[in-house]
């Protein structure tokens, strides 16, 4: 698993915390002093280490560029005030290769500052669908929103396959390329498409 601490002080007194009470969890510390020679050992470590590991870093660090299919589980121990922020930093385990159901867990304490990140996350939600995808309504979460950029991101791959495969048949949204199934008319495998993401 993964997981986001938003200051390098919360991310090390989690690894303390694992190494303390979770001896069974491979707990690995990826912060900014870190030289970039370590660093890349780690990420190799936490890759192939026997039993269940965990890699503990901050968004600033580990937001963006990191490729961490090894793990399917990404924790968010404080909401990003930037949405998109948060997006890239569960994207990390939502990758070429990933080969389980990734899943996000994002803790929400009542009454403090996750909740007017919470209202912030809504408000760009609602902008972003009404733009992007067209769902226009007062009711709308962010798992709507995931759900429709998943649907989206298929329909890119299936018009891309059909573009690639020359199939003239539409499919299912109108795109060319026959029935939407794994196989297309001419026995070519069809791309498995984004797998469905929980957030929990």
């Amino acid at each position: 698993m993964v997981i986001f601490a938003p200051l390098p002080g919360q991310a090390s007194y989690v690894n303390w915390f694992l190494r303390t009470f979770h001896a069974g969890i491979h707990s690995i510390l990826y912060y900014s002093r870190v030289s970039s020679r370590d660093r890349d050992r780690l990420l190799q470590e936490f890759a192939s280490v026997d039993g269940p590991p965990a890699l503990i870093l901050t968004p600033a660090l580990g937001g963006t560029w990191l490729n961490l299919v090894a793990a399917n589980h990404v924790i968010i121990i404080q909401k990003f005030w930037n949405l998109n922020e948060q997006r890239q930093a569960v994207a990390r385990i939502h990758r070429i290769g990933q080969m389980r159901t990734p899943k996000a867990w994002i803790l929400h304490c009542e009454g403090g500052v996750e909740d007017r990140a919470e209202e912030l996350h809504q408000s760009r939600g609602k902008f972003e669908a009404r733009v992007m995808h067209g769902l226009i309504g007062e009711k709308f979460s962010y798992m709507e929103l995931m759900d429709a950029r998943a649907t989206r991101i298929r329909e890119l791959e299936q018009a891309q396959f059909a573009t690639q495969a020359g199939a003239a048949v539409p499919g299912p949204s109108g795109i060319q390329g026959g029935d939407g199934g794994n196989d297309s008319d001419d026995g070519a495998p069809r791309p498995s498409g984004t797998q469905a993401f929980q957030y929990i």
